[in-house]
């Protein structure tokens, strides 16, 4: 028997294709004041030929092109000036700002991209690493990294991952000790006897928790 050809479920709503009536359409617009501006000048007349000087400009034809910078990283140095004090001759150290805690390290920017692609649009740690080294040349950038980030923003969130992520998940069991919470998993399976080490989405009535691992 030859096999039928695939029909899709949904049914017809009875509207026509396309926008709705309603509907705030939006496209790109130029801005008034853009980032940069740069200047095409003509040498020669394009009917005669004849030399063109500044003089003789009328006005411009404006076209904007909206592209994302060149991806680098930047490299911020931070010195704390060492004094030795004229009184005592003790040593005093200027302070360093918050967050400024190693000899090198990654900065909050990079640390809210990483933490962003992996919570908001899923992408596993190890994907992210390889993501920021192409884009932005973090070599040096591993899934273990990226973890801690995720865990300390989420440790900012304070009662919001609570309310999600409740009590202790038994190890043994995976069992959830609320009753309105429900543990699933990737197509990969989810057994009552341990966690699958790719997708787990704790979920209530009102909120879910997806962590892609």
């Amino acid at each position: 028997m030859k096999k039928p050809a695939p029909r899709s479920l949904r049914g017809k709503s009875g509207k026509k294709s396309g926008g709705q009536a309603g509907h705030l359409g939006d496209t790109l617009r130029q801005k008034a004041k853009p980032d940069f501006v740069n200047r095409h000048e003509a040498v020669s007349c394009g009917a005669c030929q004849y030399g063109l000087t500044a003089g003789m400009i009328k006005g411009v034809e404006r076209r904007q092109v909206f592209d994302i910078p060149v991806p680098r990283l930047e490299v911020t140095e931070h010195q704390a000036a060492i004094y030795c004090c004229g009184h005592c001759r003790a040593t005093t150290t200027a302070t360093f700002p918050d967050g400024v805690n190693a000899h090198v390290q990654y900065g909050k920017r990079i640390r809210a991209v990483a933490v962003y692609c992996n919570v908001q649009q899923l992408i596993p740690q190890y994907r992210v690493c390889q993501l920021l080294r192409d884009l932005f040349g973090a070599t040096s950038l591993c899934a273990a990294s990226v973890t801690n980030w995720v865990n300390g923003a989420a440790r900012t969130l304070g009662g919001v991952v609570e309310h999600i992520w409740p009590g202790s998940l038994k190890a043994a069991f995976g069992i959830w000790m609320r009753p309105d919470f429900v543990l699933l998993s990737s197509c990969t399976g989810c057994t009552q006897s341990a966690i699958p080490p790719t997708r787990i989405t704790a979920s209530a009535p009102s909120a879910v928790l997806f962590h892609p691992s």
